[in-house]
């Protein structure tokens, strides 16, 4: 049988096959929690429009993505380098970690688009407010002296990305749903007790297919 960490790389394959935006996620999630976000670069940064024209970049544009490969990289690197971090361990923890996140986004849903909206309404008074702003900028500066510095352009992409995403619909509810029962699917036969049973009887006794 395929090592752990393969199982789950050919079923993020599949997802990103089936819905590469839930792809996106679970990258995201991954490279959050094994410490990838600052080990690797971004791809697909979209640069900001000329002022005065509207940001239209969507979600992940104005910041880039990490990628799949990043993520498999990065896990790979935990097992199999320095750390040598428990394979089944980190695997099962990666599995069940996305599911109780994309299960917190189809519970509070509502609630985070009633959150967005006051995010959209803090940014948007920080705009009207001089003195507020210039505050808030030297907040970020004595906090995170290596950060950039928070531009107006960027606080005002970020109003206008709020006000994008901050309006409930049917249709997205039922795909947040339909995320969920898709990450079930394909990786429940990767954390099914016998599976894991089989894996460690198989390592134990060397017979992992390693390719």
């Amino acid at each position: 049988m395929k090592r752990l960490l393969h199982q789950l790389f050919d079923a993020l394959d599949e997802l990103d096959r089936r819905n590469p935006h839930d792809l996106y996620n679970a990258v995201w999630f991954g490279m959050y929690w094994f410490g990838g976000m600052d080990k690797y670069s971004t791809e697909g940064k979209v640069p900001p429009p000329p002022p005065g024209v509207k940001d239209k970049r969507k979600l992940g544009e104005t910041e880039g993505r990490h990628t799949l490969d990043q993520l498999k990289d990065r896990m790979t690197r935990l097992v199999d380098g320095e750390e040598h971090l428990h394979e089944q361990f980190l695997v099962v923890a990666y599995v069940r970690g996305v599911e109780d996140e994309l299960d917190k986004l189809v519970a509070g849903y509502g609630k985070g688009k009633a959150r967005m909206r006051e995010d959209g309404a803090d940014f948007q008074r920080l705009l009207d407010d001089p003195e507020e702003l210039a505050a808030f900028v030297a907040g970020v500066r004595e906090r995170e002296p290596d950060a950039e510095t928070p531009s107006r352009e960027l606080l005002q992409s970020m109003v206008d990305l709020t006000k994008r995403e901050s309006v409930a619909t049917l249709t997205e509810m039922r795909e947040r749903q339909e995320s969920l029962e898709l990450w079930r699917e394909l990786t429940r036969p990767i954390t099914d007790h016998d599976n894991l049973l089989s894996f460690l009887q198989q390592r134990l006794f060397g017979q992992l297919d390693d390719d």
